[in-house]
Parts: C-alpha cells; sequence; structure tokens
C-alpha cells in the first residue's frame, strides 16, 4: 500500500508541476469539486462518521490555502482554484486507491501520532487512511507547483 502511494503521490506531483507550467490555470468551482467528491464517498460503502471524517481532513487542508503564500503559478490561479484542484485531485487518487485495496474498506486500523489528532479518533477505517494518504499527496504537489 505504501508503495502505491509513493507512487500515486509521484504521479499527483508530475500533474501539478505539469499545470503549474502554463501561465494560467483552468478555473475550478471548490463548492461544484467538493460536492462531487462528497457525492463519490456516498457511493464507496464508507458509513456516515468515516465520510465526515474524510471530509472535514479535506476541508483543513483546502481551507489552508488562504494562508499558503503564492508563487506566480499560484498567483495566476488563485488559492480557490488551487484548492478546487486539491479536491479534484483528491477524489481521482482515492477512487483509484480504494479500487486496488486488497483490504476492505470499513476494516479499522489504529491512528496514531498526527494522524490521530487529525482525525480526533483513536483508529480509523482504510477507507479513511486511504483517503487522507491522497488528500496529503495532492496537497503536497500543489504546495509544490503553487507555493513559494
Amino acid at each position: 500500500m505504501i508503495r502505491r502511494l509513493f507512487v500515486a503521490s509521484a504521479l499527483s506531483l508530475l500533474a501539478f508541476n505539469l499545470a503549474g507550467a502554463a501561465p494560467s490555470c483552468p478555473k475550478l468551482d471548490l463548492r461544484k469539486e467538493t460536492n462531487a467528491l462528497s457525492s463519490w464517498l456516498g457511493n464507496t460503502g464508507l458509513n456516515k462518521d468515516q465520510r465526515a471524517a474524510s471530509m472535514a481532513y479535506l476541508k483543513k487542508r483546502t481551507a489552508a490555502w488562504s494562508r499558503v503564500p503564492l508563487n506566480a503559478a499560484g498567483a495566476a490561479c488563485g488559492a480557490e482554484p488551487i484548492a478546487a484542484r486539491v479536491v479534484s485531485c483528491t477524489r481521482g487518487m482515492a477512487r483509484d486507491l480504494y479500487a486496488q485495496s486488497t483490504k476492505p474498506l470499513n476494516a479499522s486500523e489504529p491512528a496514531n501520532g498526527e494522524l490521530r489528532r487529525e482525525l480526533g479518533k483513536k483508529s480509523a477505517s482504510i477507507g479513511e487512511l486511504l483517503f487522507v494518504g491522497a488528500a496529503s499527496a495532492c496537497q503536497g504537489a500543489a504546495i509544490e507547483a503553487f507555493g513559494r
């Protein structure tokens, strides 16, 4: 699973770097992307609490863009469209990770350290953990491409 996250992270970084090289970026609507992700999560088999924890984690990541110093490409794109791209990237990456998971998405694993603090619970489902990995990889790729 770690190898898959690394490969997915590398691909998302490449995608953001290629997009960041353009003089402007496509304008995505954060609300539409968030609604699409929420709708998709509703069809994954995760329960309501797991979906809520996943979305709350992502909301913290996307809200941070109002405080991230942007480079020239980021300034041209804007904080909200970048956040929307993180959401869109998360949906795509999580979809791929969920499809490749060899464990049931509702299976529980311990959540330790920073993850426990971020999610606010002692254990998390495989689905939540994969979602957090996808969101973190997409956020990291976006920071690399658009942050200073």
